[in-house]
């Protein structure tokens, strides 16, 4: 007699905090090194916070915000760490879609998939 495969739900759970564990450390890790490097190009210099002066980062594009990463830009590895952030959400929420189709669960998909296309429209404005 074969035994039917059942779903594990605590393994779909598990996978969903692996992922958010792991990357957030990773995250932390790039934004740590770009602050690192922001450190070591002021000198440790104080900033004067007297008087608020708006700079633009230039990375509004994200050919510039590569190429910042490319050269070692502080600025742009911090961004380049809160893009992630934001690809983690996104990859998690894609996750847990996946999920979901395989466990035939027809509701929580389409408010997966509704949530996972205002992260991406949200990304991409």
């Amino acid at each position: 007699m074969s035994e039917e495969k059942k779903p594990d739900p605590g393994g779909s759970q598990r996978l969903i905090a692996r992922l958010s564990y792991f990357g957030v450390l990773a995250i932390a890790l790039v934004v740590a090194i770009g602050e690192a490097i922001n450190l070591a190009a002021s000198g440790g210099a104080p900033e004067d916070f007297a008087t608020f002066v708006p700079r633009g980062f230039g990375l509004t594009r994200l050919g510039s915000l590569f190429a910042g990463v490319r050269a070692l830009s502080g600025k742009a590895v911090i961004v380049f760490g809160l893009l992630l952030l934001v690809g983690l959400q996104i990859a998690k929420v894609g996750t847990s879609a996946r999920l979901f189709v395989r466990g035939k669960d027809r509701f929580y998909l389409v408010a997966s998939a509704v949530i996972l296309a205002g992260l991406i429209a949200g990304l991409a404005t």
